[in-house]
C-alpha cells in the first residue's frame, strides 16, 4: 500500500509541474525513481541500501568514500529518512532555532515513533525528543 501511494503521489507531482522536467517553467529538471530493495533490516544502513539497489547482498560497506561523494553506482548519493526530510519545510519554514526549542531536557527537536501493542493509542506519534518510554507508551 505505501508503493502504491508514493507512486500516486509521484504521479500527482509530475501533473502539477513539481518533478519532471522544466519544473514550473524555470528550465530546472529533477525527477525521483522508486526502487524496492530486498527490504532486509540491515539495509536500513545507508551502504547497505545502495548495495541492495544495485542488486548486491544488502550488506554495509567501510567508509570513507562517503555515499556523498560516491554512492549509488559509484556516483554522490544524498540517503535521507522520511522523517528528516518531513521536518525540512518546518525548520526552513520556523527556522532551526524554533525546531530546537522543542525538546524535554536539553534534546532538541521531534522524534516520530510507531506504536502498536496491547497500549492505550496505537499508530504514528510525533512527540518531543527526551519523552520517556513509559510517557510514550502510557500517556498518549
Amino acid at each position: 500500500m505505501a508503493i502504491k501511494r508514493l507512486e500516486i503521489a509521484l504521479q500527482q507531482a509530475k501533473e502539477y509541474n513539481f518533478l519532471g522536467k522544466d519544473i514550473l517553467g524555470n528550465g530546472f529538471n529533477f525527477d525521483i525513481e522508486l526502487r524496492m530493495g530486498a527490504g532486509a533490516f540491515v539495509c536500513g544502513e545507508e551502504t547497505a541500501l545502495i548495495a541492495s539497489i544495485e542488486g548486491k547482498r544488502g550488506m554495509p560497506r567501510s567508509r570513507p568514500p562517503f555515499p556523498a561523494t560516491c554512492g549509488l553506482w559509484g556516483k554522490p548519493t544524498l540517503i535521507n529518512n522520511v522523517e528528516t526530510l518531513a521536518n525540512i519545510r518546518h525548520i526552513i519554514l520556523k527556522g532551526a532555532k524554533w525546531f530546537s526549542s522543542i525538546g524535554i531536557s536539553g534534546n532538541k527537536g521531534t522524534k516520530v515513533f510507531a506504536l502498536s501493542g496491547k497500549i492505550k493509542n496505537t499508530g504514528l506519534v510525533e512527540v518531543p525528543l527526551g519523552i520517556t518510554i513509559g510517557e510514550l507508551i502510557f500517556n498518549l
